[in-house]
């Protein structure tokens, strides 16, 4: 276990630099900061938590401009945590924020493939220029990744739904892949949909998350004014 002290500066790892947290581990910050002099926690080179480890920046905003791996815990005891445009967040993460808030501006895969992604204690925010990569595996809840919210989500960005070990879904397969505790804003775009042969993904919205459903497409559209009636099955 390591502990470093902070009572003023930044924590700054510079680009190529590598924080490797070991299994069963705990990286702590310690210290305290003013009103004017506030602590930050900065990567733009590579960290990773391993699984059954912790990272506790007691306060420090962090911001990653880097890529991070999360397959432990991090806590942020109220301070913000912020992934940059250029910033990669992935892992099997539980990020605590104690009362701090998630904002992410870059890439957010949770799983390692697939896997739970939780972020608690604070709301999440998702900006114009985020990208949140869903994986799907299987039916099982185990075989798909789930992004869980404990408190508010503002959604924004992409969304992007990629096949995971060319799995192959079925009229009726459900995937239950975000979950909050109350939601605003919408995605700005939804991609992947389409991509997956006989069926097609509808998105459903709920007051407690995001649900994917695979309907059969019965007919494709052309260029023409058409109009089509859908039948009791799964269909589009």
């Amino acid at each position: 276990d390591v502990t470093i002290n902070m009572n003023s500066g930044d924590f700054d790892q510079l680009s190529g630099g590598i924080i490797d947290v070991g299994t069963n581990s705990t990286l702590q910050f310690t210290g305290t900061s003013t009103a004017t002099d506030t602590i930050d926690f900065q990567s733009s080179g590579q960290v990773t938590v391993r699984s059954g480890s912790t990272v506790d920046t007691n306060g420090l905003n962090v911001t990653n401009d880097g890529s991070m791996t999360i397959n432990g815990t991090f806590q942020t005891e109220g301070g913000d945590f912020t992934n940059n445009s250029n910033g990669n967040l992935t892992g099997f993460a539980n990020l605590v924020l104690g009362g701090g808030s998630f904002t992410n501006n870059g890439t957010s895969d949770g799983g390692s493939s697939p896997g739970l992604f939780v972020i608690e204690g604070g709301d999440a925010i998702f900006g114009i220029t985020s990208k949140t990569i869903i994986e799907l595996g299987g039916t099982d809840n185990i075989d798909y990744d789930i992004n869980r919210f404990g408190q508010n989500l503002k959604m924004g960005g992409v969304l992007d739904v990629l096949s995971w070990d060319d799995f192959e879904a079925s009229a009726g397969d459900r995937f239950s892949v975000i979950e909050w505790g109350s939601s605003s804003g919408i995605f700005h775009e939804i991609q992947g949909l389409d991509a997956w042969g006989d069926v097609a993904l509808d998105v459903t919205f709920t007051d407690t998350g995001l649900t994917l459903t695979a309907r059969e497409v019965t007919h494709q559209g052309d260029g023409n004014a058409d109009v089509y009636i859908g039948t009791s099955a799964n269909d589009v």
